[in-house]
């Protein structure tokens, strides 16, 4: 069972150039009750490990040593060159939903780090501006005889 994508995309909220370069795909569906999804291909490019069932368009068979170290491969049909193309077109397309996801959430930081960040900047000004006002406030207190503004007497 995949367990490694399990989370519904969602498509980025704020406007890119890119977005509008890619179609449109719809969102991809993964089931948690089978637990794969349309990532179960892309996986199998990136390192994962997928379970693919023999004669699938993820299947690969055996290819012997000599074949692999010559680069001879057997001659592939007109279905067998399709078949790849479509599977191609699917991580083509997969690896675009990443990419717009991707996009969409570090816009969506971006834009938290900048209202964290301006909100820092009001409560630093107010902090100053409450500061200057204390520093006033005890500038035009009234002093004692002894210089001092409390009514505490100095040590010195």
């Amino acid at each position: 069972m995949n367990l490694l994508r399990h989370t519904a995309r969602q498509r980025p909220t704020h406007p890119s150039s890119i977005t509008s370069e890619v179609p449109n795909y719809l969102p991809r569906m993964d089931s948690r009750a089978t637990g794969r999804g349309n990532s179960s291909d892309v996986l199998s490019h990136r390192g994962g490990s997928t379970v693919v069932p023999r004669g699938s368009i993820g299947h690969r068979e055996y290819h012997p040593m000599d074949e692999v170290e010559e680069g001879t491969h057997p001659p592939m049909d007109s279905r067998g060159q399709s078949d790849a193309v479509s599977q191609i077109d699917c991580v083509t397309c997969e690896l675009r939903e990443d990419l717009e996801h991707e996009i969409g959430r570090r816009l969506d930081l971006l834009g938290n780090v900048n209202r964290l960040s301006s909100g820092r900047e009001k409560y630093r000004a107010e902090y100053a501006f409450s500061q200057l006002a204390n520093e006033r406030e005890t500038a035009f207190s009234p002093r004692r005889a002894d210089g001092s503004s409390s009514g505490y007497i100095s040590a010195s």
